[in-house]
């Protein structure tokens, strides 16, 4: 079967176009790389929404567990991801390791990170697991993402990346909806004996990264990447250190990557955050059950995901927008989804009469729905064509972490940075007694201004892409005929 699903794939290796070459309808993706680039989207989904969803759980079976310790965390996780990716961008470009193998490695790896989460009741052990963690994590999406653009025509890219925006939606959505409910249960199980919901969480999670490694060793060929020139592999590792820092330098002189960046940064926030629902829902007082339904609303991401690709293509090939579609369809997301945030965490006061659950569930259905457009439709496809060839696969890995980090950096403690601020009480969770309104206006008020605030600097940042996107693409294609012409 692996055979079947990989072949087709090695008729376009065979004749890989120059980066001249602007027709590129010819280029095909193979099933089998189809179906592993969106498991291991759904894993990454499950990743950045798993400590969110369990840490209601972790005020009381996580020694000295705090709103700010989980800010740590992410900060640490942060930082080791942006270095994680310089490493795998580096060995995917520099031919080191196929980009195959490094995600069979990494998806393996984060699993054994995650799994390993089972046995902490501290938070000294978390440091390194959730570090390690980042550095794996790192190399998924954006080596994913260099295979997608290598293989799939500029015209359908928003299609492949709504597909990848979709399952990593359905992963949050799935671990939200699984996860939170038992997280705070303790379950008697067979042989093991008493076992709390949020560990066991942890196994299957880890599980999908396991089975996602498993296909990708059976399921994905070999794309390789970009030739390199005698001088290039000759290099000793400082030549190829300052090399790779030139490359990653040089793509700052186009305004739409620096653009990229900035919404990056601001946009990446509020994701960070957002875990905080179940913990809210919890405070205004909804039952554990409540919980399912209100994570479920997050399998509507996958519509989302799908809409948001279909969007941006049908828009770009609209003769009198064309490439403006891409950051028009970001601006067009960002506008529905900070009304929405607004409404729930702050417009829609705890213990008042819209406070209940089919608000809440509708509210964000509306949201997976129609706030989920930016990647699919604009980051991931204007990413692909302003950073082509050998750059390609460091350059998405660079700037993703980058930003990531840079997010982490800013939002990880910027919900109790706002506690102390507005000299509010000191964040406290009881699972036993859960209800506390008072408690839960003051998180929605910090959640409010860390969702809010760094996406309506978003859509200015977005509209800026409108004068600068066009134009870096006919800069760049008028550059690559130039040194076409030359090589003549």
């Amino acid at each position: 079967m692996s055979v079947v699903l990989a072949s087709g794939a090695s008729g376009f290796f065979k004749t890989l176009p120059s980066e001249g070459e602007d027709d590129d309808s010819h280029k095909v993706v193979p099933i089998g790389v189809t179906i592993v680039i969106c498991l291991l989207a759904f894993v990454e989904g499950m990743d950045i929404i798993l400590i969110g969803v369990t840490q209601q759980a972790w005020y009381t079976d996580i020694a000295n567990w705090t709103l700010a310790t989980a800010g740590w965390l992410s900060m640490a996780q942060g930082i080791v991801q942006n270095a994680g990716a310089v490493f795998w961008g580096i060995a995917a470009d520099r031919g080191y390791m196929k980009r195959k193998d490094i995600l069979v490695v990494a998806a393996i790896l984060q699993a054994a990170c995650t799994l390993s989460l089972t046995a902490v009741s501290t938070i000294g052990p978390m440091w390194p697991i959730r570090a390690f963690n980042g550095f794996f994590l790192a190399a998924l999406r954006p080596i994913s993402n260099g295979i997608v653009a290598d293989l799939a025509p500029k015209a359908t890219q928003g299609y492949y990346f709504g597909l990848m925006q979709g399952l990593w939606s359905l992963g949050m959505g799935a671990t939200g909806m699984i996860v939170g409910p038992i997280a705070e249960r303790t379950f008697d199980l067979p042989i093991i004996g008493p076992a709390q919901g949020w560990r066991l969480a942890m196994v299957v999670v880890s599980s999908f990264a396991i089975v996602a490694s498993v296909l990708c060793a059976k399921l994905m060929p070999d794309v390789p990447a970009a030739p390199l020139s005698d001088e290039e592999r000759s290099q000793s590792p400082g030549q190829v250190a300052l090399s790779e820092i030139k490359s990653m330098f040089s793509f700052f002189r186009l305004p739409s990557f620096v653009l990229m960046i900035c919404q990056g940064i601001f946009g990446s926030i509020p994701w960070i955050v957002m875990g905080n629902l179940n913990t809210y829902a919890r405070l205004c007082g909804f039952a554990l059950n409540d919980l399912i339904w209100l994570q479920a609303a997050g399998l509507f991401g996958m519509l989302g995901g799908f809409l948001g690709g279909y969007v941006s293509d049908r828009l770009v090939q609209v003769k009198a927008i064309g490439l403006k579609g891409r950051p028009l369809t970001a601006m067009l997301t960002v506008a529905f989804g900070v009304p929405l945030q607004y409404t729930l965490w702050w417009g829609i006061e705890p213990g008042s009469a819209l406070n209940t659950l089919w608000v809440f569930v509708l509210i964000q259905c509306l949201f997976n729905t129609l706030a989920t457009w930016a990647q699919p439709g604009c980051n991931f496809p204007v990413l692909s064509q302003i950073v082509t060839g050998k750059n390609r696969n460091k350059v998405l890995c660079w700037e993703m972490a980058f930003e990531n980090s840079c997010a982490m950096a800013l939002g990880s403690n910027a919900v109790p940075f706002f506690f102390f601020v507005f000299n509010l009480p000191e964040f406290t969770y009881d699972k036993e007694n859960p209800v506390n309104l008072e408690m839960a206006r003051n998180l929605g008020m910090g959640q409010t201004l860390v969702i809010c605030v760094p996406w309506i600097i978003c859509f200015f940042v977005y509209s800026g892409l409108l004068r600068t996107f066009e134009r870096d693409v006919r800069t760049l294609t008028a550059e690559r005929e130039a040194q076409l012409v030359e090589m003549n």
